[in-house]
C-alpha cells in the first residue's frame, strides 16, 4: 500500500514508483482529499526561485502550468510543449491578459486572427453592458494603437455620440428623448434628421441604377 524509499525518502502510495518525493497512483476518478472541518482548507505550493506551480499533464505528457511567475509574480496560465503563456492575472492591479497581452487594461485581449471576443447567447437575447460612472460610457476603436473614434453615451445629455478623435469632434447624434438624428448639427437637432455642413453640399441620393426617388409623403 505504502513504500518510503531507501535512500531518497520518497514515499509511494499504491504502488506507484516513487519518482517524487510524494507519487501517488490509484484506478479511481479521486486521488488526494484536504478537508477541514473547520472554516477553510489551504494546500500551499511555495518554491525558493517564486516558480511555484500546478502542471496539468495528459497521460505522462506535460499539457499545462498554472503558477506563480516568478519574474512577476503574476498568475499565469501557461501552455507547454511550445504554446506559451495564454492567460495571466498580474500581480498588483489584478488585470487579466489573454494572448500574451501587456496587462494595460482590466482585461486585455490579444489575437492574432479576425476574431477576438463573442458573448452569445443559447436562449433569446445577449446584452454586454458598459457602465461609467461618469456616464462617458464608450466603445473606443483604433488603428495600430491609435485612438480614431469613439461610439458613446455624452455624459452631458446622454447622446449616443459618434466623435472622430484626434481633432474631428463630435460627427452625429441621436438626441435623448426625442430621437432626432443630428449630422453635423450635434449640439441640439431641432428636426427628426438635422444636418448642418459648412460646405455647398449636403444630401445626395445616387442611384447606380436607372432612377432615384426620394419620397415626401
Amino acid at each position: 500500500r505504502m513504500a518510503i524509499y531507501d535512500g531518497t525518502g520518497n514515499i509511494a502510495i499504491g504502488g506507484s514508483t516513487g519518482l517524487y518525493r510524494l507519487d501517488i497512483l490509484h484506478g479511481g476518478s479521486t486521488g488526494i482529499l484536504n478537508k477541514s472541518s473547520a472554516s477553510f482548507s489551504t494546500i500551499d505550493i511555495d518554491a525558493a526561485s517564486g516558480d511555484a506551480a500546478l502542471r496539468f499533464i495528459n497521460n505522462g505528457v506535460n499539457q499545462w502550468n498554472i503558477r506563480n511567475q516568478p519574474g512577476t509574480d503574476n498568475l499565469q496560465f501557461f501552455e507547454l510543449g511550445g504554446g506559451g503563456e495564454r492567460m495571466a492575472i498580474y500581480d498588483g492591479t489584478g488585470n487579466v491578459a489573454i494572448g500574451a497581452a501587456d496587462g494595460s487594461y482590466r482585461l486585455d485581449v490579444q489575437h492574432g486572427g479576425s476574431t477576438g471576443i463573442r458573448s452569445r447567447s443559447s436562449g433569446s437575447f445577449s446584452v454586454v453592458d458598459i457602465d461609467a460612472a461618469s456616464g462617458d460610457a464608450a466603445l473606443r476603436f483604433a488603428k495600430a494603437g491609435v485612438n480614431q473614434w469613439n461610439i458613446r453615451n455624452r455624459p452631458a445629455d446622454d447622446y449616443l455620440e459618434i466623435f472622430e478623435l484626434g481633432g474631428g469632434g463630435s460627427r452625429f447624434v441621436i438626441q435623448d428623448g426625442t430621437g432626432n438624428v443630428g449630422i453635423g448639427q450635434t449640439v441640439s437637432p431641432i428636426y427628426k434628421l438635422d444636418v448642418l455642413h459648412a460646405g455647398s453640399t449636403g444630401l445626395r441620393v445616387q442611384s447606380s441604377a436607372s432612377f432615384s426617388v426620394i419620397d415626401i409623403d
